[in-house]
């Protein structure tokens, strides 16, 4: 298993920050915003939006993703279950690669989940 999930997501955020802090702050401002209105409530609801990102994420093999939109899809209310569903349509898409890749989800799932 890679490093802790939780500690994906802190290096994440700060490299965002320090991003921000350079000359291409606006470029994270646009993206920021862009995000939050995809990510937001719409004709999909936000946990489902978590969901799929999940799966995309894992037939991208990122670890960094898996971690992102698990942690938001169980503040969304997602269950354990639901995580679980979510990352076997990535493999019943991607296959071999995403399959080899599950720990991802359950390392995700034993620090954000919930049953």
């Amino acid at each position: 298993m890679t490093e802790g999930m939780g500690a994906l997501l802190g290096e994440m955020r700060q490299t965002k920050e320090r991003i921000k802090e350079g000359t291409c702050s606006r470029h994270m401002e646009a993206w920021g915003a862009f995000s939050e209105v995809a990510r937001g409530e719409g004709a999909l609801s936000a946990k489902h939006k978590a969901l799929i990102g999940l799966a995309i994420g894992l037939s991208k093999q990122c670890a960094q993703c898996v971690a992102y939109h698990a942690e938001a899809a169980f503040s969304q209310g997602a269950t354990s279950d639901e995580v679980m569903e979510a990352a076997f349509v990535a493999v019943l898409m991607e296959g071999g690669p995403a399959q080899a890749h599950l720990s991802l989800v359950l390392q995700a799932i034993e620090e954000f989940g919930r049953p």
